[in-house]
């Protein structure tokens, strides 16, 4: 989570990201799967290597500038001539 939150800087991915972890992480709590001390830190350490990994291994900042996830909004016919709208986006370099 800190890796994608790190990498594409967007406050609403952000956000639904924690919200998750916050569920995924009570849920194991209360499932007795591990203790709040468990939790805490590796919540921390992962999103602290999350982000050290995107700041000093990924393509974004090898690159030397801003990268982004290219994105398309494309019309589409079917096999059976059904006319639809697609996202679509690449998700290699």
């Amino acid at each position: 989570m800190g890796a994608a939150a790190t990498y594409w800087r967007r406050p609403w991915l952000t956000a639904a990201l924690t919200v998750f972890g916050l569920f995924f992480s009570a849920s194991v709590i209360v499932d007795d799967y591990h203790y709040v001390s468990d939790v805490l830190w590796g919540a921390a350490m992962g999103w602290a290597l999350g982000e050290w990994v995107v700041h000093h291994r990924s393509s974004r900042y090898r690159a030397g500038g801003e990268t982004f996830l290219p994105t398309a909004v494309l019309p589409a016919v079917d096999a059976r001539g059904t006319f639809t709208v697609r996202l679509a986006w690449r998700l290699g370099g």
